[in-house]
This record gives C-alpha cells, sequence and structure tokens, in this order.
C-alpha cells in the first residue's frame, strides 16, 4: 500500500521524481493530479466496501493533494 502514487506515500514521492524528471516542474503538478484522483477513487471504493477506516485513510490523502492546487494559486496553473 505504501508504493501507491499517492503523495505522501513512498510510491508518490517516487512517483514525483520520476515525473520532474522527465516532465520538470509540470511533472510534479501531475503527480499531485495522479495522487488526488487515486486516493478519491479509493476513498469512494473503501466507503462501498463499508471499510470505514480506509476510507477516512485515503480520503485525508486526497484532500492532502487538494490542498496542494489550493495554496499553490496561479503558481501551478501556468503548466497547464
Amino acid at each position: 500500500m505504501n508504493l501507491l502514487p499517492i503523495l505522501p506515500l513512498d510510491g508518490g514521492h517516487i512517483a514525483e521524481t520520476l515525473l520532474v524528471s522527465r516532465k520538470g516542474a509540470q511533472g510534479g503538478v501531475l503527480a499531485h493530479q495522479v495522487s488526488f484522483v487515486l486516493a478519491t477513487v479509493l476513498a469512494a471504493v473503501m466507503v462501498a466496501t463499508h471499510s470505514l477506516y480506509l476510507a477516512f485513510f485515503y480520503g485525508s490523502l486526497a484532500y492532502t493533494s487538494f490542498q496542494f492546487f489550493q495554496h499553490s494559486g496561479p503558481r501551478w496553473r501556468r503548466y497547464n
């Protein structure tokens, strides 16, 4: 589970490093986007399977990635 490409898990840091090395700053934005989408999907799946602890866990990771977009403002948008 720790190797899933969700930030701040280890897999998320690996994915971010690989994407930044290939795409520059846009890779960091892409890593956070992948992290947000995957964590949101996993949280929804965990709610559907009644694993509320894991749903909260993945939901909080999705929220952390979402905060990146909220606090970085126009800075990340220029890479799109």
